[in-house]
């Protein structure tokens, strides 16, 4: 069955799901809830029964390479010396349980939901919209294709409470063990220092500036670091004719949320005062990746570290209005979310296939 026809239903399902579930105190941003939320637990579980037990049978991608990746690994011993250690440990010690590749979907897929799952519930004060918007802005589908990438995204959204609270020490721990999944976490480090300084600064926008600079001529470097960080596939691609840009709807839907933030600045900081310069300054460096990616698509890849942190900004907006006003403004952000979502996998022509079977 097509792809969009799988997430609408698992989006109407989960939309269901939390409206016949009964009001629950919401955890306060930086402490734990007293308990988890059945709905949570319920909405989780599908998340990763949907992503688990998934066929993309699209030759070549990520996927695809992923469970040629597994079956080579079936014959060799481990590399304690290769690059991404961790998700190589993974794979290795899950070769040693099953010979089925989908037992690495699944183990990634429960993993990386989880973790995801949890630092919305805990981080978000309207969880079950951020839930929502973690399918429709796309990054539940990503998740489907980079999937070591995820898996790095998920272990920095558990830290996300050492972000905000700027224990750096901690969260680069975090940092330390997402980049033995993918190298490309190694990007927070430097990054934690922008997103902890005050949103909308004139330090700050000058730094900004210079960060769009670095991404708008990042044709001229990246090859380089492609080639020595031992991703020259994307070097490759990124020399060829065959390289593209993302597409301009995605720039717009990166986009409002930090223009959103930036009229509501003193909102959302009076709303939110511990964590607010670090939402907007994710929005607004998320909505700049997207902008340079119009060129080159492989910079969008930088992106899920911080559009995971502007999916809180955005479940943040309702709460800027009162009674019938916070029902319209999340029914308008639902709805445009799933209008873009709905573009953005109209023309995913690969077919949804199950594969229960992990052993």
């Amino acid at each position: 069955m097509p792809v969009w026809q799988v997430y609408f239903g698992l989006v109407i399902i989960l939309t269901a799901l939390f409206s016949l579930n009964r009001p629950k105190r919401v955890s306060a941003a930086g402490r734990k809830a007293p308990e988890v939320d059945p709905a949570l637990r319920a909405a989780v579980i599908l998340l990763i029964i949907v992503a688990g037990f998934r066929l993309i049978d699209a030759e070549y991608s990520d996927e695809w390479n992923y469970r040629r990746g597994y079956e080579a690994v079936l014959f060799s011993s481990f590399d304690p010396l290769s690059s991404d250690f961790f998700f190589g440990l993974l794979t290795y010690i899950l070769t040693r349980i099953s010979t089925n590749p989908q037992l690495l979907i699944f183990a990634c897929a429960a993993i990386t939901n989880a973790l995801i799952g949890y630092a919305i519930y805990r981080n978000s004060r309207f969880w079950k919209l951020a839930i929502l918007l973690h399918l429709l802005m796309g990054s539940y589908f990503a998740s489907w294709n980079i999937i070591r990438q995820y898996l790095a995204v998920g272990i920095l959204a558990a830290a996300l409470s050492h972000l905000f609270s700027r224990d750096w020490k901690k969260y680069f721990l975090y940092v330390a063990v997402a980049s033995g999944f993918h190298s490309s976490a190694l990007v927070m480090i430097p990054a934690y220092f922008i997103l902890t300084r005050k949103a909308w600064s004139r330090l700050q926008v000058l730094c900004t500036i210079a960060a769009l600079l670095v991404l708008i001529y990042a044709s001229s470097y990246l090859p380089a670091i492609f080639e020595s960080s031992g991703y020259a596939q994307y070097a490759e691609l990124m020399l060829s004719d065959e390289s593209y840009g993302v597409r301009g709807l995605r720039v717009i839907a990166w986009s409002l949320p930090a223009a959103v933030a930036f009229f509501f600045q003193k909102s959302i900081r009076k709303l939110d005062p511990k964590r607010a310069d670090v939402l907007m300054n994710a929005a607004l460096i998320s909505a700049l990746i997207m902008i340079s990616s119009l060129q080159f698509v492989y910079i969008s890849r930088l992106d899920p570290y911080f559009s995971i942190i502007t999916l809180l900004l955005i479940s943040l907006f309702p709460h800027l209005f009162r009674g019938i006003e916070r029902k319209v403004v999340t029914v308008v952000i639902f709805a445009c979310y799933s209008a873009f979502s709905w573009f953005l996998l109209a023309g995913f022509a690969v077919p949804f296939q199950w594969r229960i079977a992990l052993f």
